[in-house]
């Protein structure tokens, strides 16, 4: 029976020659098995590297409000209970997160003035005070109001927070750090390429531009009324009548003068006083008709005359 021989060259039993075919066989297999799955290896990192990865947009559009801004296409909206500002689904306001998972965010917003700094109210609530006051700052090229490290009201946050005038509001952007480790210097409303406002002119900040602002619209509303409640208060038959529009009209400019306290500065502090004074006028002829004197209603009448003549 033919057979393998031995290394001292005589044959070995047929028994230990099918043994060593098994063996030989088997060990031909787990190379060939070893082969296969370094090769199959390959092929499966070949098969992810080919798969298409989702491109990082260069910038992104983002609206608040009226405003619409191009930013890093990094920036996303905050998800979340992280946020330290108004909710990103809030009317007129944004909250982003400059870079994936970042505790850092970006909150945007759009309102009208409430005073001579130009933050908008809901943000000026964020912060303890506006430190130092502002300093000239640009927001995607247009002069613009910063207030820098600002103190968090609520948390350990710091701020920066920049302000863009328009005609129809102001854009607030917040920049708030993880903590006071956070250098001021680096704001992210530097990295902002470009506003829109809706159509709204674009205005340079300054000490009276709120009062400039809110003016038109307080007037408009007093004078409605001062022709209104005037001329009846001419036609009125009674001194009950004479003297609930007296009181009405002291009512108006008092909220008038109330209205541009805040943003009136030294520039509109004669016109406050002027309008408070128009208030304390009527109020005295108020007084005059419900006490039924007619000499003291007739020198209540001389003041508000000399009031109504300061006023204009």
């Amino acid at each position: 029976m033919l057979g393998f021989r031995t290394a001292y060259g005589m044959k070995a039993p047929a028994g230990q020659r099918a043994r060593r075919r098994r063996a030989a066989f088997a060990g031909a297999t787990c190379v060939g098995g070893l082969a296969l799955g370094v090769g199959g290896g390959v092929l499966a990192g070949t098969w992810e590297a080919s798969e298409p990865r989702e491109s990082m947009p260069l910038t992104r559009t983002v609206r608040a409000g009226i405003a619409t801004l191009t930013v890093p296409g990094e920036w996303r909206k905050a998800s979340g209970p992280r946020g330290p500002g108004p909710s990103a689904q809030a009317g007129g306001t944004a909250t982003l997160e400059p870079l994936p998972g970042s505790p850092a965010r970006v909150i945007v917003m759009v309102a009208p003035p409430a005073d001579r700094s130009l933050v908008p109210p809901a943000m000026r609530k964020l912060v303890r005070d506006l430190g130092r006051g502002p300093r000239g700052a640009r927001l995607a090229g247009h002069p613009a109001w910063q207030y820098s490290a600002l103190r968090a009201r609520k948390s350990a946050r710091a701020f920066d927070v920049t302000v863009l005038p328009s005609t129809a509001g102001v854009l607030g952007i917040a920049c708030a750090s993880t903590g006071w480790s956070y250098d001021a210097s680096t704001d992210c409303a530097s990295s902002i390429l470009s506003v829109s406002m809706g159509g709204a002119r674009i205005l340079a900040p300054a000490g009276d531009l709120a009062l400039r602002l809110r003016l038109p619209r307080v007037l408009a509303t007093l004078d409605q009324a001062r022709v209104r409640r005037r001329t009846a208060l001419r036609r009125a038959a009674t001194a009950a009548r004479q003297a609930r529009l007296a009181r009405d009209l002291a009512r108006d400019h008092l909220a008038a003068a109330d209205s541009l306290r805040p943003v009136a500065g030294r520039a509109g502090a004669s016109l406050v006083d002027r309008l408070s004074d128009a208030a304390d006028a009527y109020l005295a002829l108020a007084r005059a008709a419900e006490l039924g004197s007619a000499s003291r209603f007739d020198a209540a009448r001389r003041d508000v005359r000399s009031a109504e003549a300061r006023l204009r």
